[in-house]
This record gives structure tokens, sequence and C-alpha cells, in this order.
């Protein structure tokens, strides 16, 4: 059977830094911060790198074309520091 492992995983968030700051607080992630580069998705905004649990772990704003909150017209969820996240991508080697 082919062993599978991941480079890193992305969190979306509205406030990418708030989310840092749970992670290092919480779980003592490493992190750090620089700016999404000219020819990406987010060029100019800050983007996050942290390291946690031996994982890659990259923060970044909401895709512009998805809604990541509820629904015209749904109730709010409920906020959880740190978790209103998704996980968006997974890059996979073998």
């Amino acid at each position: 059977m082919p062993e599978y492992r991941y480079d890193h995983i992305h969190l979306r968030s509205p406030d990418p830094s708030a989310t840092a700051r749970f992670f290092e607080t919480m779980f003592g992630a490493e992190l750090t911060r620089d700016i999404y580069p000219p020819g990406t998705l987010y060029p100019g905004q800050m983007r996050v790198r942290m390291k946690v649990g031996g994982q890659t772990v990259l923060i970044a704003p909401p895709h512009p074309h998805e809604q990541t909150g509820p629904a015209p017209g749904e109730a709010p969820r409920a906020r959880r520091a740190g978790t209103e996240n998704g996980f968006m991508l997974c890059t996979v080697a073998r």
C-alpha cells in the first residue's frame, strides 16, 4: 500500500493574525508572517505560516469568491476562538 504525507494545510480566517495568536497561545505554534507576492490570489495581503505539532499550516483570508460565513438570511454559527476556519487545501506528496 502506498504511503502518503502532506506538505501543508491551509486555514481560511477573516482575521489571520488573531487565528495565529490563538494557535500560538493555545498550542505553542511558531509563527512567521510575510506578504503574499504579486501573481498570487492575495497580492500584498499578510500571510501567516505556522509550525504546530510538527506540521506546516498556512493561514489566509477567505477566498474572494467563496462564502465562509452564514448564507444570507441564515443565523450565524456559534463562534469558537480559532476554530471558525475551513480546511481548504491539503497538498499530498507520495
